[in-house]
């Protein structure tokens, strides 16, 4: 199933601003309104059935039971998510918002709770909090600190993630573009839920992580970078330039991955050289991430099984997945970079 946000997930999101997505309901979320925003989707175990057609059409087909095996079915609607062994162990959706957010609201880590929802008829949900401790990189922008506590009924595991938000043009990426580990992830065996409850006690005690940040994307911001350099850092993220013609019987002919490609190239060329939001870290290592992390986030063509663009990047950044950012921050060497910081 392709995670996309289904009329049962959009009557439930919650976003606290209207943002560059333009998904679910806008407004503030109130401290005691969130504890019950993932309840509608609660769900139980219970063993799957496979139908078997009788060979005469006058008898009725027969139900039969799935041995070792069960099914996530939602409690309030007729909704039933993935096929699991008996090992696995069941995490509410609301256990977010009843047992971790609670964590982080009295330690005094949200100034905001960002947005609340699910994807694919509740079958993975997310809980964006902002921690008080926003960033700011004199003559460039604000960074928001973002923690997101996501959980799956199907494969996604329960995960906590820490991403950055940059104001000045509205990217928005994991951690681990500064070298700082962005999450814990718990399969659904064992203890997930305690695991995580540990996960995020350890969080509380990493508070003050937003100023290493600040010292890590100044020190990406002092690392110059020229125009040779990112020429080779697009072949390093989308890969080399294919042939451009292809020999027919009826003569040679432009291939559509070549023009493809190209397109590409010069998608990333301008983010990093004219977008209007990096006018002040062009030339750096800083500018050249933000030029990949942008196009991805921005340009970059999707399926329409995947939902919308914007859909795509929000569920791919709450639940971790960008990956030609993770190309970049390799190609970049931005661990050697911030050696020592």
């Amino acid at each position: 199933m392709s995670s996309k946000i289904q009329p049962l997930d959009a009557q439930h999101m919650r976003f606290a601003e209207s943002a560059w997505h333009n998904l679910g309901k806008v407004g503030e979320i109130d401290h005691a309104e969130s504890l019950s925003a993932l309840d509608w989707a609660d769900a139980y175990l219970d063993a799957p059935f496979f139908m078997h057609e009788a060979e005469n059409p006058m008898y009725e087909p027969e139900f039969h039971e799935f041995e070792n095996a069960r099914t996530v079915i939602l409690k309030h609607y007729p909704v039933a998510h993935g096929h699991h062994t008996p090992r696995y162990k069941l995490v509410q959706h609301s256990f977010l918002t009843r047992e971790l957010l609670p964590k982080l609201i009295d330690a005094g880590l949200v100034q905001s709770i960002e947005s609340i929802g699910t994807y694919s008829n509740g079958e993975a949900a997310f809980v964006s909090v902002r921690l008080p401790n926003d960033i700011k990189i004199d003559g460039y922008s604000e960074i928001h600190n973002v923690i997101n506590l996501t959980n799956g009924y199907d494969k996604l595991p329960l995960s906590l993630t820490n991403s950055l938000g940059i104001v000045v043009c509205a990217n928005t990426m994991q951690t681990n573009v500064l070298n700082v580990p962005s999450w814990h992830t718990f399969k659904h065996i064992g203890a997930p839920a305690e695991l995580m409850s540990e996960a995020v006690s350890e969080l509380v005690k990493r508070y003050y992580l937003g100023t290493e940040y600040s010292n890590r994307v100044q020190r990406l911001l002092d690392k110059k970078f020229v125009d040779a350099e990112f020429d080779k850092l697009i072949r390093q993220v989308i890969g080399d330039q294919p042939n451009k013609y292809k020999v027919h019987d009826d003569g040679p002919r432009v291939t559509r991955a070549w023009t493809e490609w190209d397109n590409k190239r010069n998608q990333m060329q301008w983010r990093y050289q004219e977008d209007p939001n990096n006018t002040h870290i062009i030339g750096t290592a800083w500018g050249a991430l933000m030029a990949v992390q942008a196009y991805e986030q921005k340009d970059l063509r999707v399926s329409k099984a995947s939902g919308s663009k914007n859909e795509r990047h929000h569920r791919n950044v709450v639940m971790g997945k960008l990956p030609l950012t993770e190309k970049a921050v390799q190609a970049l060497e931005v661990k050697h970079i911030l050696a020592g910081v």
